[in-house]
Protein backbone atom coordinates (compact mmCIF):
# COMPACT_ATOMS: atom_id res chain seq x y z
CA UNK A 1 0.00 0.00 0.00
CA UNK A 2 1.48 3.42 -1.32
CA UNK A 3 0.85 6.36 1.52
CA UNK A 4 0.89 9.51 0.05
CA UNK A 5 2.48 12.46 1.86
CA UNK A 6 -0.45 14.01 2.73
CA UNK A 7 -1.44 10.57 4.40
CA UNK A 8 1.38 9.66 5.91
CA UNK A 9 1.60 13.46 7.77
CA UNK A 10 -1.79 13.12 8.90
CA UNK A 11 -0.93 9.62 10.21
CA UNK A 12 2.45 11.10 11.91
CA UNK A 13 -0.29 13.77 13.52
CA UNK A 14 -2.23 10.76 14.79
CA UNK A 15 -0.05 9.13 16.22
CA UNK A 16 0.92 11.99 18.39
CA UNK A 17 -2.02 13.00 19.01
CA UNK A 18 -2.66 9.16 20.18
CA UNK A 19 0.94 9.17 22.44
CA UNK A 20 -0.36 12.33 24.33
CA UNK A 21 -3.61 11.48 24.76
CA UNK A 22 -3.79 7.36 24.91
CA UNK A 23 -6.92 7.47 23.30
CA UNK A 24 -7.05 4.25 21.76
CA UNK A 25 -3.93 1.27 21.73
CA UNK A 26 -1.87 1.03 18.76
CA UNK A 27 -2.87 -2.51 17.08
CA UNK A 28 -6.47 -2.66 17.68
CA UNK A 29 -9.31 -2.88 15.36
CA UNK A 30 -10.14 0.67 16.97
CA UNK A 31 -7.04 2.49 15.91
CA UNK A 32 -6.88 0.90 12.22
CA UNK A 33 -10.29 2.63 11.80
CA UNK A 34 -9.28 6.51 12.83
CA UNK A 35 -6.54 5.97 10.57
CA UNK A 36 -9.44 4.81 7.54
CA UNK A 37 -11.71 7.66 8.76
CA UNK A 38 -8.87 9.76 8.22
CA UNK A 39 -7.99 8.31 4.88
CA UNK A 40 -11.45 8.18 3.74
CA UNK A 41 -12.08 12.01 4.63
CA UNK A 42 -8.75 12.86 2.77
CA UNK A 43 -9.99 11.19 0.07
CA UNK A 44 -13.54 12.74 -0.85
CA UNK A 45 -11.22 16.27 0.25
CA UNK A 46 -9.81 15.34 -2.90
CA UNK A 47 -12.29 13.74 -4.71
CA UNK A 48 -11.13 10.57 -4.58
CA UNK A 49 -14.48 9.26 -3.25
CA UNK A 50 -16.17 6.09 -4.67
CA UNK A 51 -19.45 4.03 -4.16
CA UNK A 52 -19.15 0.37 -4.91
CA UNK A 53 -16.13 1.09 -7.40
CA UNK A 54 -17.56 3.79 -8.96
CA UNK A 55 -16.22 8.03 -8.50
CA UNK A 56 -18.51 9.90 -6.79
CA UNK A 57 -18.98 13.43 -8.35
CA UNK A 58 -20.19 16.36 -5.98
CA UNK A 59 -21.90 18.60 -8.70
CA UNK A 60 -22.28 21.88 -8.12
CA UNK A 61 -25.30 21.56 -9.80
CA UNK A 62 -27.41 19.54 -7.99
CA UNK A 63 -28.90 20.01 -4.26
CA UNK A 64 -26.46 20.93 -1.76
CA UNK A 65 -24.75 17.38 0.38
CA UNK A 66 -26.03 15.16 -3.18
CA UNK A 67 -24.03 13.23 -5.05
CA UNK A 68 -24.40 11.64 -8.77
CA UNK A 69 -22.43 8.42 -9.31
CA UNK A 70 -20.70 9.03 -12.83
CA UNK A 71 -19.40 5.64 -14.62
CA UNK A 72 -15.42 6.91 -15.76
CA UNK A 73 -15.22 7.96 -19.19
CA UNK A 74 -19.26 9.66 -19.06
CA UNK A 75 -20.77 13.29 -18.46
CA UNK A 76 -22.08 14.31 -15.50
CA UNK A 77 -25.82 14.64 -16.71
CA UNK A 78 -25.84 17.87 -14.57
CA UNK A 79 -23.20 20.23 -15.67
CA UNK A 80 -21.78 17.68 -18.37
CA UNK A 81 -17.92 17.26 -17.05
CA UNK A 82 -16.21 14.29 -17.72
CA UNK A 83 -15.42 12.16 -15.02
CA UNK A 84 -12.21 10.04 -16.38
Amino acid sequence: MTVEPKQKSAREFLDEWNDVTGFVAKGTSYYYELISVIQDAMDAAAGKTTYYGLPVHACNMIPENSYTIVRPGTNCPHCGIKLT
